[in-house]
């Protein structure tokens, strides 16, 4: 099964793959902003 994601070409990775990278962005997101940290430095910290 190929999906779609949003500014990633078509892929094969399975459903539930794809769900646990989405919930970790969200995660991730969520956190960021909990701790007011901007994204730039986020990219920084990321390297």
């Amino acid at each position: 099964m190929r999906i779609k994601m949003n500014g990633v070409k078509n892929t094969n990775l399975p459903i539930p793959v794809i769900g646990a990278v989405r919930k970790l962005g969200r995660d991730m997101g969520d956190a960021r902003r909990r701790r007011r940290i901007t994204m730039a430095l986020m990219a920084e910290r990321a390297g």
